[in-house]
């Protein structure tokens, strides 16, 4: 990455303080970083983390008097090094939850009392409910609206045809709303 000519007489050469001097490196690196970071792809959010990361890291490392030149190339090396560093993260977090190394818990949404009130009842009435059906509907419900799966998964899970799966659950279903009428409104 190049300055201008203008920008690249001065910074090294200005008098003051090192705090201005970042501060005025900032002021015109920063913006550039980013906008750079983003047109090769990265996530807007992840690029302005990443380049606020090397200005940190620059407070701590950069030699004092700081050149232009040198301290914007420094600059969008870190700061790309982080963004793949944040890449690696993600791809080996995403891994351990697919792998069930780890629990999914990166959507979650952050519910009151009152919400996981309800939600432990509707657990309550579904485990009263299902201990009354099938084994084999016990499981369908129990996947599909316990577990949250798709009728997708359950049917590759079971190696059933999705047609054949989505019929399965709406008949025990079905069979679990006619011994508890209260059920449906939990469900549906």
């Amino acid at each position: 990455m190049s300055l201008d000519s203008t920008t690249r007489m001065g910074m090294s050469h200005r008098p003051g303080s090192r705090a201005k001097q970042l501060t005025n490196l900032h002021a015109e690196i920063y913006p550039r970083l980013v906008t750079l970071l983003a047109r090769k792809g990265t996530p807007r959010c992840v690029a302005e983390d990443a380049v606020s990361e090397a200005f940190a890291r620059a407070v701590l490392k950069l030699p004092d008097p700081i050149s232009d030149d040198s301290a914007a190339a420094w600059l969008y090396r870190v700061s790309r090094n982080l963004v793949v560093s944040e890449y690696r993260r993600q791809s080996r977090l995403q891994r351990a939850i697919e792998e069930g190394r780890l629990p999914d818990t990166r959507c979650e949404a952050r519910i009151g009392p009152e919400e996981t009130w309800l939600l432990y009842e509707l657990q309550q009435d579904l485990d009263t409910t299902l201990a009354s059906a099938s084994v084999k509907d016990a499981r369908l419900l129990r996947s599909r609206y316990l577990e949250g799966q798709s009728i997708a998964e359950i049917a590759c899970a079971r190696g059933w045809a999705i047609g054949s799966t989505r019929v399965a659950i709406s008949l025990a279903l079905r069979r679990a709303m006619s011994s508890a009428p209260g059920l449906a409104e939990h469900l549906t």
